[in-house]
């Protein structure tokens, strides 16, 4: 799958809501979408891991839990299945600037836990 480079305040912003629990964690913030066919779809994300990364072809599984925090437009994974990959492509898209910007860091978790972790600056 070809990953879409998607920019905040062309395509996307962050927002802050009201806290919101994304199956266990709660967060206050929010992704919302500026562009068609999401336009002021607002989605809370929580957990963020790669796992299975394959060396030889530095690719790894991104997965994340997300909430949809606003839905005007009555999405559902059934009428909406790429909805999913473009939350990711943001996703995605933010790391990516964050770490070659310098504003993160991936952080190897100890042996007993299964994934890396990013640390963003504040």
């Amino acid at each position: 799958m070809k990953l879409k480079t998607l920019r905040e305040w062309d395509d996307w912003k962050v927002v802050g809501i009201e806290p919101t629990n994304v199956q266990g964690k709660i967060t206050d913030w929010g992704v919302q979408f500026l562009a068609e066919p999401y336009q002021n779809t607002v989605v809370a994300i929580g957990d963020i891991s790669i796992s299975d990364i394959d060396s030889s072809e530095e690719e790894g599984i991104l997965s994340f839990n997300y909430e949809l925090y606003h839905n005007p437009h009555n999405m559902t994974p059934e009428t909406h299945p790429e909805f999913e990959h473009h939350i990711g492509d943001v996703v995605i898209s933010t790391l990516t600037t964050a770490l070659d910007e310098g504003n993160a860091i991936l952080n190897e978790r100890e042996p007993e836990q299964d994934h890396t972790t990013i640390t963003l600056d504040e």
